[in-house]
C-alpha cells in the first residue's frame, strides 16, 4: 500500500488525501450532530413528561389515586371519579396524551410526586 501511494502522482495524492479528509470531517460532523440531536430529544421528552406530570397532578386527586390503587379489584366511587377525570383531561388536552416517551437508558433523575 505504501508503495502504491508513493508511486501516485502529486495530483492523485492530493485527490486521495482530500477525499480522506472530507470523509473524516463527514464522520466527525455526523457524530457531533447525532449527539446534539440525542441531547435535544432527551430534553424535549423530559420537558414533555414534566408537563404531563403537572397536568395529571393538578387534575387528579391524591386521595382518589391512592384509594384506586389500594382497591384494584372492584368498583368504588373513587375509580369512577378518576375515570371521569381521565376523560376530562383527554377532552381538554388530547395532544398531551397522544405522545409517547421511550428511552433505552434508565434514569432515576426524574421523580413524580403527588402533593
Amino acid at each position: 500500500m505504501k508503495k502504491y501511494i508513493r508511486n501516485l502522482s502529486v495530483f492523485n495524492k492530493t485527490v486521495l488525501f482530500s477525499t480522506l479528509i472530507v470523509v473524516a470531517l463527514g464522520v466527525i460532523s455526523l457524530a457531533i450532530s447525532y449527539q446534539v440531536q440525542k441531547k435535544m430529544a432527551k430534553e424535549t421528552l423530559t420537558q414533555h413528561a414534566l408537563i404531563m406530570a403537572d397536568l395529571w397532578r393538578e387534575s387528579l386527586s391524591k386521595q382518589d389515586v391512592i384509594a384506586a390503587v389500594d382497591s384494584r379489584n372492584g368498583t368504588i366511587p373513587e375509580k369512577d371519579e378518576l375515570e371521569k377525570q381521565f376523560r376530562k383531561i383527554y377532552e381538554l388536552h388530547p395532544s398531551y396524551l397522544q405522545g409517547y416517551i421511550m428511552t433505552t437508558e434508565n434514569s432515576s433523575r426524574m421523580e413524580i410526586r403527588l402533593s
